[in-house]
């Protein structure tokens, strides 16, 4: 009797050790996913990066390789700070790496996330002061984050390091240029630590920050970002087939427009508020022996309604493989050649109706001089 309860008693106390190691087990394995598993940044980056990683042979994704990103987000924060988008009507998307003073001239919340305006003018409007702060442009999200991850190169436009600030009294405003990172002084870091704009408008006066009256650094930037727009024009309306040519104009890819030159012939500065619109007028007929051609701009005052500013674009073909200067492409060609003839069609138009008017005015100034009395001497 004994010996059959002395048996029992092994049996139990086997069990339950045997229990307590398969619970030690499930708790160690679940320490050690928890351990393993990626943080959120990483597995939102490593989604983003999927096209461009390579797969194992048979392992077959189980999920979206590619989710599509936030077009309502306004702020991000993460570990180095907050990243601001604007999202404005002509397309692409704002960003910038934003800090205290960032946020304050926006005015953000630096603690509290934010979404987009839903009304299309006040998205513009905020757009706007993104571009007052150096804003960069991208066609998408997605390229913003492929250059950040390295899966293509930076552009000569892109690699530029611009600061700004705008002193309190709202007269003009400080820049500082640098050509890319490398350029950027190792404490530079300084910057972020500004509490104000005038703060940061003393501080970058010690790196040689220069003073520029608000028009003079605006237009040119009007110029350039209509200039995009001006191009995308092209893949979205008048040649659709060559719609992917015509976006990478804008990456060092393959063929590229580089502005070589830009005059600026200012008129009256604008003040704000005020809104502009930016016309490109293809100068010469185009041609396929030229590497180069000319773009005539205006910038036009809506509320003034009359000429702020005219420029002159001198824009080259480049071949970013060969490195060189290259002819029009084909499809270039005959894209220009359509606008040029109807940039012609629509120039003697108007030259009809001008004439036309100034026919009719002086047929009335004749008419009035025959009405009017003569005066005895």
């Amino acid at each position: 009797m004994s010996s059959s309860r002395s048996k029992t008693s092994h049996l139990k106390g086997f069990i339950s050790a045997f229990l307590l190691v398969v619970s030690i087990t499930v708790c160690l394995h679940a320490q050690l996913s928890n351990l393993l598993r990626p943080p959120t940044w990483l597995s939102k980056i490593t989604s983003l990066s999927a096209p461009y990683l390579p797969k194992s042979m048979g392992d077959e994704p189980s999920c979206s390789q590619n989710p599509p990103l936030s077009t309502s987000k306004r702020t991000e924060s993460g570990r180095r700070g907050c990243t601001v988008y604007g999202h404005p009507s002509s397309g692409g998307i704002l960003i910038k790496e934003a800090d205290t003073v960032d946020m304050h001239f926006l005015s953000l919340n630096s603690f509290r996330p934010s979404q987009r305006s839903s009304n299309i003018l006040e998205e513009d409007r905020f757009c706007a002061l993104m571009r007052r702060l150096g804003a960069s442009w991208w066609e998408s999200e997605e390229e913003w984050v492929d250059v950040q991850l390295g899966v293509r190169e930076r552009t000569e436009m892109e690699e530029k390091v611009l600061g700004f600030g705008w002193p309190a009294d709202g007269v003009g405003v400080w820049v500082s240029r640098f050509g890319s990172e490398k350029e950027v002084p190792d404490d530079f870091g300084r910057l972020r630590l500004a509490v104000n704009m005038d703060e940061r408008v003393q501080v970058m006066k010690e790196y040689g920050a220069t003073f520029c009256h608000v028009n003079n650094v605006a237009y040119p930037r009007y110029a350039e970002s209509a200039r995009i727009n001006w191009a995308r024009n092209f893949a979205l309306y008048i040649d659709p087939a060559h719609k992917l040519d015509w976006t990478r104009l804008w990456t060092p890819t393959g063929y590229g427009l580089i502005l070589r030159s830009l005059k600026t012939d200012f008129k009256f500065p604008m003040k704000y508020p005020d809104s502009i619109s930016v016309y490109h007028r293809i100068r010469s007929p185009p041609s396929l022996s030229t590497s180069n051609f000319t773009l005539d701009v205006l910038i036009v005052s809506e509320r003034q309604q009359r000429v702020a500013a005219r420029c002159e674009e001198d824009i080259v073909v480049y071949d970013y493989k060969a490195a060189r200067k290259t002819p029009l492409m084909p499809f270039m060609h005959e894209a220009f050649s359509i606008v040029w003839e109807e940039q012609e069609d629509r120039k003697r138009h108007w030259e009809t109706v001008a004439g036309s008017l100034a026919d009719r005015v002086e047929t009335l100034e004749k008419m009035s001089w025959k009405a009017a009395p003569l005066r005895a001497s």
